[in-house]
């Protein structure tokens, strides 16, 4: 009998619409399936992205890793300053793109250092490895004026999701007018086959209303045998 891992069930508060909420949660997430390093990498070439700078995401348990898929569907931009301290808009420790377009534009007067409770780049990149699967340090990293931190999946609409998230900002960066130079850590979030799971497998993904807000069901996910 195959293992199975149990179901992952979040609650996502959101304002406004619910229903409009489930049908752009499904039409933006496709049905994910278990990833591995080589179809990563072989979607990043396939695909002519740049792969300087993309990591892939771990976790310690396989309990916790739907959990930290889910909580990594809704997360945005990061950004962090030379020495890899998190950096708040507005009191907010993520922002949007048209928020990060003010920072390399040189309107810093809504940023600032975020509280202590914020994890440092330092405290993150824990969470996070290469290609071959080892772990990245921040002296790892090349130095510079900011940095930034942004997760990504496959099924986040696949090649269109991808340079909708990732691509218009490397674009951004490259030609910002200040001359910044700005470190862009792409962390791909799949759950991968390296980790015990059956590769290629389907993950069933289900979005519901519940009480006002929306439930995300996830799994069950097959083990490898």
């Amino acid at each position: 009998m195959k293992k199975m891992l149990l179901f992952a069930l979040i609650s996502v508060c959101c304002s406004g619409c619910f229903i409009t909420k489930k049908i752009i949660i499904k039409k933006v997430f496709r049905n994910p399936r278990v990833e591995n390093t080589a179809s990563i990498r072989s979607f990043l070439t396939k695909n002519k992205f740049d792969t300087t700078h993309s990591y892939l995401f771990k976790s310690d348990t396989v309990k916790d890793k739907t959990r930290q898929f889910i909580k990594r569907m809704f997360t945005r931009y990061a950004i962090f300053n030379s020495e890899g301290q998190r950096l708040c808009y507005n009191g907010n420790a993520t922002c949007g793109g048209v928020q990060f377009k003010e920072l390399i534009a040189g309107k810093k007067d809504s940023f600032s250092s975020c509280s202590q409770k914020t994890l440092r780049l330092q405290e993150e990149l824990p969470l996070i490895m290469n290609f071959k699967r080892k772990p990245v340090t921040f002296q790892d990293l090349p130095r510079a004026d900011y940095y930034l931190l942004k997760y990504w999946s496959k099924a986040q609409a696949g090649r269109k999701g991808y340079e909708e998230e990732i691509g218009w900002m490397e674009d951004e960066i490259e030609h910002n007018k200040a001359g910044l130079k700005i470190i862009f850590i792409k962390v791909n979030f799949d759950i991968k086959a390296e980790d015990g799971f059956q590769s290629g497998a389907k993950i069933p993904f289900h979005v519901y209303l519940n009480n006002g807000g929306t439930d995300i069901k996830m799994g069950p996910i097959p083990m490898k045998k």
